[in-house]
């Protein structure tokens, strides 16, 4: 299976609070790594940001296609959901490193339920119809100077016959009794 793994943004500066939205390939599309890159800053040692604290920078993470939301969650949710893929296992890297050492921690955005898939994946689009948007938290929990870098695998040859949509319902549960939670129906690949 022949596949493109590309950069969309390299270590581009974020500030907190802002959101951000970046096109995505039209080829058919497995999977979105999003990798938080910021310094350690060991005159602050107590401080040093631990990957709880970076999980709660990115407030939302969704892609849209053509506005509609095919995955839409928290940070902490998404990176949930990334290591519940096989053959994938997120990293962080450099954790006990020392001043103004670069760390980092990667997001998989699974757009499938296996890695690489042929036949489940995104399926292809038109320029501009297919967008990452991410949403950042203001402010930073023990952070400072914070770069994104953003990647894709795509799949060009693939034929996808579905794809996995993934987003958060809300639901306020009543006390006492049954409670009915109204779920989504699948959406047919055009």
């Amino acid at each position: 299976m022949e596949f493109i793994h590309s950069v969309v943004a390299q270590d581009e500066t974020v500030g907190a609070g802002t959101v951000i939205t970046y096109d995505l390939p039209v080829n058919p599309l497995s999977h979105i790594l999003i990798t938080l890159k910021y310094a350690q800053d060991g005159a602050l040692s107590l401080l040093v940001p631990d990957f709880a604290n970076v999980l709660t920078w990115i407030a939302k993470i969704e892609v849209l296609y053509k506005g509609s939301a095919i995955f839409s969650m928290s940070g902490l949710d998404a990176f949930a959901c990334g290591l519940f893929i096989p053959r994938f296992e997120s990293w962080g890297l450099n954790y006990d490193g020392v001043d103004s050492d670069e760390r980092s921690l990667t997001w998989c955005i699974p757009l499938t339920r296996t890695l690489y898939s042929d036949r489940e994946c995104f399926p292809r689009s038109t320029r501009g119809e297919l967008v990452l948007q991410i949403t950042y938290a203001d402010p930073f929990t023990h952070g400072k100077t914070l770069f994104a870098q953003i990647e894709t695998v795509e799949l060009p040859d693939a034929a996808p016959e579905q794809y996995l949509r993934m987003t958060t319902l809300t639901k306020t549960a009543t006390a006492g009794g049954e409670n009915d939670i109204e779920l989504p129906i699948g959406h047919p690949i055009s």
